[in-house]
């Protein structure tokens, strides 16, 4: 393992520790304080606390982007990797829907389901289990047609393609 692995595996660990202590302190793993703020209905306390961790995540991720914009590069890549697609289509606002719909009945974001496997582990491992069930089919009817061409590239004897 080179130093330049070694230390983006120990910053990675140390985010995640982060984020991980954030998430749990925060109250993102309180599965009624999320689907009180998704439903709308009057904020509990915890669920503006979540509204207000949410505000907060964002804008520090904000000041967190416009300073590594000022680098030449980022720290621990050769390049800044931005996001290619810049509008908004059926399948960006679909996803959404789904994302939002999944997120109010659970009550678990993604992350905070990561950090409740510490707090309820069978949960956490239920609802994690199914997203990545969820991803696995998006992923195979999205790209069914490159998967088939890439199963049959493989297989096809030498020669023959």
């Amino acid at each position: 393992m080179t130093h330049q692995t070694s230390q983006t595996l120990i910053i990675m660990a140390l985010s995640g520790a982060l984020a991980g202590t954030g998430v749990v302190l925060c109250g993102l793993t309180d599965t009624e304080a999320l689907r009180s703020l998704l439903a709308g209905g009057g904020l509990s306390s915890a669920a503006s606390g979540l509204a207000f961790a949410f505000v907060s995540g964002l804008l520090v991720a904000m000041v967190g982007i416009r300073i590594g914009q000022r680098r030449k590069r980022p720290v621990l890549s050769p390049i800044f990797h931005s996001p290619t697609r810049r509008t908004i289509d059926v399948r960006l606002v679909l996803g959404a829907l789904l994302f939002g719909i999944g997120a109010g009945l659970s009550g678990l974001l993604p992350g905070a389901a990561v950090a409740s496997l510490a707090i309820a582990p069978l949960k956490a491992l239920a609802a994690l289990l199914v997203m990545a069930l969820g991803m696995r089919c998006v992923d195979i009817v999205l790209h069914e047609g490159s998967h088939r061409r890439r199963l049959h590239d493989r297989m096809a004897p030498r020669g023959s393609q």
